[in-house]
């Protein structure tokens, strides 16, 4: 269970679209990427995510189609934060 404090808020930049999830990317400034790593748990739209990749300042994660269909998250659109 995710017990940490929401830090701030991003950006969705992209969305990608594969046969069985969803990829989210997200832009975090600088300071939220301190001891960033691949499989964190983040906060992403009140949703506890794994983050599966980190380039630069771009954070991905992907989301189940039972993630999408329970939640908000399928709703968000690019330039959402």
């Amino acid at each position: 269970m995710f017990t940490g404090i929401v830090q701030g808020t991003a950006k969705l930049v992209s969305i990608d679209e594969k046969p069985n999830f969803r990829t989210h990317v997200v832009e975090l400034p600088d300071h939220m990427l301190d001891g960033l790593e691949t499989g964190a748990s983040v906060a992403h739209n009140g949703c506890c995510l794994t983050v599966t990749e980190i380039n630069g300042n771009h954070v991905s994660f992907d989301l189940m189609k039972e993630t999408l269909r329970i939640t908000n998250l399928g709703d968000l659109k690019v330039g959402i934060g």
